[in-house]
């Protein structure tokens, strides 16, 4: 898994991360950028674009929702919104 592969590396405070993956490996990855290495947010593109098991119109829905449920910003943080 992507996020195995990215616990072996180090990996300094000050880097930038970009990663794409599954949206639950990549759960993994974004959790270690923000809560081990501090990695602040403008430094950390970390995107889980796909879920196994779901349909992107099943995600796009939820997002959708979930944007709507709000204040209607962009803004909202996608590990947020239960797909």
């Amino acid at each position: 898994a992507l996020s195995e592969a990215f616990a072996a590396l180090d990996v300094p405070a000050t880097a930038s991360v970009w990663a794409s993956s599954e949206r639950d490996d990549i759960r993994e990855i974004r959790r270690r950028c923000k809560h081990d290495l501090g990695i602040t947010p403008e430094n950390m593109q970390v995107l889980g674009y796909w879920k196994r098991g779901t349909t992107n119109t099943a995600i796009d829905i939820a997002r959708l929702t979930a944007i709507a449920a709000g204040d209607g910003s962009l803004e909202i943080d996608d590990f947020d919104i239960d797909i």
